[in-house]
């Protein structure tokens, strides 16, 4: 008798769970961003012009380098 946990999922559920935790990942990261950026425009509207400014610089660093996000 096979215990229901230490049976393996077919692959396409497995496929799907994967994708699944890959989009509420993202979309948690998004959030954390999201949230940044109206903290940072709360407390001081002159920093967001230097957020966006700074990311977009360390993306164009991150490019430069080779290195895929």
């Amino acid at each position: 008798m096979k215990m229901a946990s230490a049976q393996a999922l077919p692959y396409s559920r497995k496929q799907e769970h994967l994708e699944a935790g890959k989009r509420r990942l993202e979309e948690f990261r998004k959030k954390k961003v999201a949230e940044k950026t109206k903290k940072a425009a709360s407390t001081s509207p002159t920093n967001v012009s230097d957020v966006s400014l700074n990311e977009k610089q360390q993306l164009e660093i991150t490019i430069s380098e080779g290195y895929c996000l």
